[in-house]
């Protein structure tokens, strides 16, 4: 539950942790759950994962601060983690990781969550809504070639927008440049979704 940011998160809102694993082999790291999304790409060059590489599985979003939250359920038996090696999230096949020993590694983007089994939940600062209701839901195209869709502004990724991608307004803040955004069409993220990205990605 939001703390009223018309259904949008706040950082205390998530405490997401991650599930140690490995990869079985060879994958590049995809933009959504499945192979006809596009490739994440990093400074020009497509991400690619190896076999062996250590990533996080994500867990539900975590609002009460548990120390051992599910899962995120998987879509389609894709699965979105995090690697530890090229510092980037995104979607891989859920046949394609297996479990590794806890090594305390597994803390997501700069280390700001945390590892499940192997480290308690710090949870985020609470606080209220910053910023103000979107009263005219203007719909906004996305131009960046991809952005993170996050849980709360700076917070933990969740889903990608991809460029030709349509959101529209729910909560503007007052500082930083993010908003929080509805799904209108997208071919990566389901249509009402709803999380924060910097208005940056759809001006033009």
């Amino acid at each position: 539950m939001s703390c009223g940011c018309d259904g949008c998160w706040t950082l205390g809102e998530v405490n997401v942790g991650w599930y140690p694993m490995r990869t079985k082999r060879d994958t590049y790291l995809y933009t959504g759950p499945s192979e006809r999304s596009s490739v994440k790409v990093n400074k020009g060059r497509t991400v690619v994962l190896v076999a062996g590489d250590w990533v996080g599985l994500q867990s539900t979003r975590n609002p009460h601060g548990y120390n051992l939250p599910a899962p995120r359920g998987d879509v389609d038996r894709w699965s979105f983690v995090y690697s530890a090696r090229v510092h980037h999230g995104g979607w891989v096949r859920l046949d394609n990781l297996e479990e590794c020993p806890n090594k305390g590694w597994a803390r997501g983007p700069a280390g700001e969550d945390f590892e499940v089994g192997a480290q308690p939940c710090n949870p985020g600062a609470q606080g209220g809504c910053n910023g103000r209701k979107a009263r005219l839901r203007r719909k906004h195209t996305v131009r960046a070639a991809e952005v993170y869709l996050r849980y709360a502004p700076r917070s933990t990724a969740f889903w990608y927008v991809v460029r030709g991608d349509v959101v529209k307004d729910r909560w503007i803040t007052r500082s930083g440049g993010f908003r929080c955004v509805e799904v209108v069409t997208s071919k990566t993220a389901p249509p009402g979704t709803i999380g924060w990205i910097h208005e940056s990605a759809y001006i033009a």
